[in-house]
């Protein structure tokens, strides 16, 4: 395959890429989303199932993924962040080579590579179960492209292979990567189609198998199917727990400036669509541009925030960049590369310099190394004091692998402390969902001796912070953090 020939111009925008990368990844920390990874990952190696031994709201890809970075090099963000690098620099890769593909202009392909790096991985910086998906989601574009073009069944089955792993990182997006694959067969009108589908298949279904035979042969089977059901079924779809409306804003002209930025995804995606059946070369490759408007339809909502969409906005670089191929007139072709340009320039200053995962410091301003093995990586001066006072406060009163409890989203606590959570929730919360969950929590607690308790400086009322107070006494308050002392 000729574009896997780079020139030197491709090699040193690749270098400069993943240095870049290292510089983002290694700064900031994400107490809630980064944190209840590394715990899951940390309970895993400590012998303890996901599902059968503590709730995992997604499928398990990230934390098993996680788990083997700690084996190999040991359990600290720095591990984690690396191999962020890697998840991030292999998606750039893959992104990189599509477009070379579609476009057959390295510049151009350098250009929405830079802009889906910029609003991904340089704003989430962590391992998180929506980049692994996406991933997984463009090798799996990529291996079936050069399926469908050298008619070799073997790279179907690795696309059938790729699909599953999609499903085991983030299972919505599996599930729609899944339809977006059954439109591309559909469609195919190749003699061989039928064969396709079936090497397909076979890589699919022996990977879900595998996992479901692991399943079975750890116990863990009905309380997979148990989280399942309790957080996506009910916690989300009914009970709509996670919902925030689809545009927060103070005024209608901002409602107005938010909705084009929040809907420019799935904009991008549907005029990519067009252009391409339009295209007689390129209505081959119609399934690229609704990958991208089925992760957006999957991923903006519930929860619909700067958070959930800069990943798919990122995604939206490639049917962008392959637009500015199609169009035939001149100045369109033009004023995409421009708004191109203005997204990778906007994308690169809100990592930087805006809140970093919208509740922290900007990224400029994460300075402060932490010299310790378990963290390893620079945080701005709040986190910095955060930390080092969380962990010698608890240090002091514990010792390492003892029971601590962090109320409501903040596992990270128990990583950077090396203490146990007690209870299988890392997810707690004083919504009504968890109504039943609160009397076990407490009893947990109180049969594993529980003395040193992590809340929120603003918590919500419920019977386990009235259990928090009554029973606990109110020590230190470090950052954003209260630590409380059982009494006496």
């Amino acid at each position: 395959m000729k574009y896997f020939t780079f020139h030197s111009k491709t090699s040193v925008f690749f270098l400069l890429l993943f240095l870049f990368l290292v510089f983002i990844s290694t700064r900031g920390i994400v107490y809630s989303d980064e944190g209840y990874i590394l715990n899951s990952a940390s309970r895993l190696l400590d012998g303890q199932l996901p599902y059968k031994d503590f709730h995992f709201v997604y499928t398990p890809l990230s934390i098993y993924l996680t788990a083997f970075a700690f084996c190999l090099f040991g359990q600290s963000l720095l591990v984690e962040r690396l191999l962020a690098v890697f998840i991030g620099f292999t998606s750039c890769i893959f992104v990189f080579l599509l477009l070379v593909k579609l476009t057959k202009r390295h510049l151009l392909s350098m250009l929405g590579t830079l802009f889906f790096c910029s609003w991904t991985f340089f704003h989430i910086n962590f391992v998180w179960p929506v980049t692994l998906s996406i991933l997984t989601g463009l090798a799996t574009l990529f291996i079936f492209v050069h399926a469908a073009e050298k008619k070799k069944g073997s790279w179907f089955i690795t696309a059938g292979i790729l699909t599953a792993l999609t499903v085991l990182a983030k299972q919505n997006f599996g599930v729609v990567l899944l339809f977006n694959v059954a439109f591309a067969f559909d469609l195919n009108k190749g003699k061989r189609k039928s064969k396709f589908v079936l090497f397909y298949a076979l890589g699919l279904f022996t990977c879900m198998g595998l996992y479901c035979i692991y399943l079975l042969a750890t116990h863990s089977f009905i309380s997979f199917i148990d989280d399942f059901y309790m957080q996506t079924v009910i916690r989300i779809i009914i009970k709509n727990d996670v919902g925030t409306p689809f545009i927060q804003a103070n005024s209608f002209v901002s409602m107005i400036g938010k909705a084009l930025v929040y809907l420019l995804p799935f904009a991008i995606g549907v005029f990519s669509l067009f252009y391409t059946l339009k295209n007689k070369r390129q209505r081959k490759y119609f399934f690229i541009s609704t990958f991208v408007i089925l992760y957006y339809i999957s991923g903006i909502r519930p929860t619909t925030d700067y958070v959930h969409l800069s990943p798919l906005l990122g995604l939206s670089a490639i049917p962008l960049i392959q637009m500015i191929t199609l169009v035939k007139k001149k100045k369109i072709a033009l004023c995409l590369i421009l708004l191109t340009i203005v997204l990778v320039f906007a994308g690169l200053y809100t990592a930087l310099f805006k809140g970093y995962y919208r509740w922290y410091a900007p990224l400029f301003e994460q300075t402060l190394f932490v010299n310790d093995k378990k963290v390893a990586i620079w945080l701005g001066k709040k986190d910095y004091e955060t930390v080092q006072k969380l962990r010698s406060f608890i240090q002091s009163k514990t010792r390492e692998n003892d029971y601590i409890y962090v109320n409501e989203y903040f596992p990270m606590v128990y990583f950077v402390t090396q203490r146990k959570n007690p209870t299988p929730h890392d997810v707690i919360s004083a919504s009504p969902f968890y109504k039943n969950d609160r009397p076990a929590i407490i009893k947990d607690i109180e049969e594993k001796r529980v003395t040193i308790v992590v809340t929120p400086k603003v918590w919500q009322q419920s019977n386990l912070s009235s259990y928090v107070a009554q029973n606990f006494i109110q020590q230190k308050t470090i950052g954003d953090f209260i630590v409380w002392e059982k009494k006496q």
